[in-house]
């Protein structure tokens, strides 16, 4: 096996588990946030969905950090790395945002009566830093991508729209919806599914490529 294939493969898993937990995520029509959060808090899925999720952006950092380090099996590696280290950083900070947001859902008693909720005012204030963390970094990164291949680089470009689309959605959601807590916004955060497609197909090429080229220079 490759050096780099295990990261490779992180990574596309990484995008896989993120993409089921999005998919997971409980709706919740409502006419306030407030309300949103409290129908969404008592779902059997809250949990699962966001653990998922947590685990995924994980993968992503770490598999992104891995990548960064050794000798390139991918050409144009050196220019693409900072926005790779900028995305594992962005994927960092997702995590921690999704620590209150999972546990968050302790408080949907309090929520419902107006009590204190401590981890939601907590989740909330991060998410308006961390979703742009993430969708502007991973939508850099498949740009930065797609330019720098020499091989298919239509494909890379094609395979970029689901990243950029779904990374300004999602970088738009957190702060739209904890800034205006105007529930329809939440509608952007379903940009994960672009995310997740992007990091699933590029980890799944650069593992398939880096082992049928495993001492020399990949170029798709």
């Amino acid at each position: 096996m490759a050096r780099l294939s295990i990261p490779a493969i992180g990574l596309a898993l990484g995008g896989l588990v993120f993409g089921v937990g999005g998919s997971l995520h409980p709706d919740a029509p409502a006419t306030t946030v407030t309300e949103a959060l409290g129908t969404m808090y008592e779902s059997p899925l809250w949990t699962p969905a966001h653990l998922l999720a947590l685990v995924g952006v994980l993968l992503i950092a770490i598999s992104l950090l891995g990548l960064t380090r050794g000798t390139p099996v991918i050409s144009g590696a050196v220019k693409v790395r900072p926005f790779a280290i900028a995305a594992a950083v962005g994927a960092v900070i997702a995590a921690i945002e999704l620590v209150p947001h999972l546990l968050s859902s302790s408080e949907h008693a309090a929520l419902r009566e107006g009590d204190t909720t401590p981890l939601t005012d907590l989740h909330g204030a991060l998410q308006i830093v961390a979703t742009p963390a993430l969708g502007l970094t991973v939508a850099a990164l498949a740009v930065a991508v797609a330019a720098s291949r020499e091989r298919y680089r239509l494909l890379w470009w094609l395979a970029a729209i689901p990243a950029v689309l779904g990374g300004l959605t999602w970088a738009a959601a957190g702060p739209l919806v904890n800034l205006t807590h105007e529930p329809a916004f939440a509608a952007l955060f379903t940009g994960a599914a672009g995310i997740a497609i992007w990091y699933l197909l590029a980890g799944l090429v650069v593992s398939i490529r880096s082992r049928r080229s495993p001492r020399t220079t990949v170029s798709s």
